[in-house]
């Protein structure tokens, strides 16, 4: 089972920040992360994370990635994982549902 270093959280702390600060819907607009703690597997492709988010930056959100088969490779074989998550200009595989507090990225 994959598990996520504090290394990768950091990281995916910064990107989910310039995604905010790409996504042009307006109810996301002042958003920033302020951490991100790895939770567990849901299952072989599901990782759950909670982000601390929103416009204060200490919403807790339920962060729920869908992990692709390169990056669950790459993790196998102890690759660089960051490279698999889309750069901050590709703002259509991350969504944020501001009324559950749910974010979801594919990568």
């Amino acid at each position: 089972m994959l598990e996520f270093n504090r290394a990768f959280c950091d990281f995916l702390e910064y990107r989910i920040c310039e995604y905010f600060r790409q996504i042009e819907a307006e109810e996301l607009k002042g958003f920033w992360c302020d951490g991100i703690v790895f939770e567990t597997m849901i299952d072989n492709k599901t990782a759950l994370f909670t982000a601390y988010s929103g416009k204060s930056g200490q919403d807790k959100f339920e962060l729920l990635i869908n992990l692709g088969e390169e990056f669950v490779k790459r993790c196998e074989t102890s690759f660089d994982v960051q490279s698999c998550v889309p750069n901050e200009a590709d703002t259509a595989l991350f969504t944020v549902d501001t009324v559950k507090k749910q974010m979801y990225l594919n990568i």
